[in-house]
């Protein structure tokens, strides 16, 4: 069988409820492949307070679905997604308004090709249209996600997360 990432992939917009209930088995992996601390973290998304937030306009999420059927694989899948916090004025820069990603996912079987790439596409294009001037990528050290993001001429490291357990 050829693989997944050559299926046809559909990028869209997707409400919280649609990601609450075609996500789990997408955000199980994402947590599993790249977490940390799993011993003392638990895959617990704050629904409530999710919705809330896209209530408020503050949160965009696109998502990556497989839309025809490929070998074995059904259509309509979550394959990826992108869930972005709109920041309408920055505590420091209250003239900068930003959208910081705060998750970006896509299933193994989907990489190798075009849908990472086109969901970051789709990311920033969604950004520039809510009036944001900055994009903050947030990636684990040594994931995929960084080593794309340290290639990009117009990405820089801006700040370093430290995590401390406490």
């Amino acid at each position: 069988m050829r693989c997944a990432c050559e299926a046809k992939v559909e990028i869209r917009a997707s409400s919280v409820d649609e990601m609450r209930r075609h996500g789990e088995a997408l955000f199980r992996a994402h947590f599993e492949e790249i977490a940390t601390n799993q011993d003392s973290t638990t895959l617990d998304p704050d629904w409530r307070h999710y919705e809330l937030i896209e209530q408020a306009g503050l949160i965009f999420t696109l998502a990556a679905w497989h839309v025809q059927p490929f070998g074995a694989l059904e259509p309509d899948k979550l394959c990826g997604y992108s869930a972005n916090l709109l920041i309408p004025e920055h505590l420091h820069y209250k003239a900068l308004r930003y959208v910081s990603n705060d998750v970006l996912y896509v299933h193994p079987d989907y990489r190798g090709g075009s849908v990472a790439g086109r969901l970051m596409r789709a990311t920033r294009d969604a950004a520039r249209a809510r009036g944001a001037k900055r994009l903050c990528w947030h990636a684990k050290k040594g994931t995929a996600l960084d080593a794309i993001l340290g290639k990009r001429e117009t990405c820089i490291v801006q700040d370093i997360i430290y995590s401390e357990i406490l």
